[in-house]
């Protein structure tokens, strides 16, 4: 826990690793391989993607459920990618432009957004659903405290 947050993290991400492979004659082939930390237990997984994004998402879902079981329901939406100074794109730096992802979520009741800027497509993908799952976790570990906790009087 760190000053700025009162609130622990329920996971950290240790490391990630994505590769697309093929030719574009074919099908690629997405694969994010990713090392999470939950209290004391690490878990590595390996997820196949269509795409780099999705890969990763598989792969976070696989080593969160079974400590999260919230998270099943939780299903990406939209993505969409914006580039964030478009002077940069007229300036010749086009796909090396900083960069703003924003994936909308559901859980089937609600929607939300969530939105990362950076130098990378794939940081700032990542970083948008580690923040949405946190989100979730937090949101249903909060629900069940008060679900258990005696009334007032």
């Amino acid at each position: 826990m760190t000053e700025k947050s009162l609130i622990q993290s329920p996971f950290e991400i240790l490391k990630f690793q994505v590769a697309v492979s093929g030719d574009l004659k074919k099908d690629l082939l997405s694969v994010a391989n990713i090392k999470i930390r939950v209290g004391s237990e690490q878990r590595h997984t390996v997820a196949e993607g269509e795409g780099p994004v999705n890969a990763l998402d598989k792969a976070l879902r696989k080593a969160l459920l079974p400590f999260y079981p919230s998270l099943k329901k939780v299903r990406v939406i939209n993505y969409q990618v914006f580039i964030l100074n478009e002077e940069d794109s007229e300036r010749g730096k086009g796909t090396a432009s900083r960069v703003n992802v924003v994936i909308v979520f559901s859980d089937g009741r609600r929607k939300w957004a969530n939105q990362r800027e950076s130098n990378d497509i794939i940081e700032a993908s990542l970083q948008v659903l580690v923040d949405s799952f946190r989100q979730v976790i937090l949101k249903s570990s909060m629900e069940e405290v008060s679900k258990n906790k005696p009334a007032e009087y």
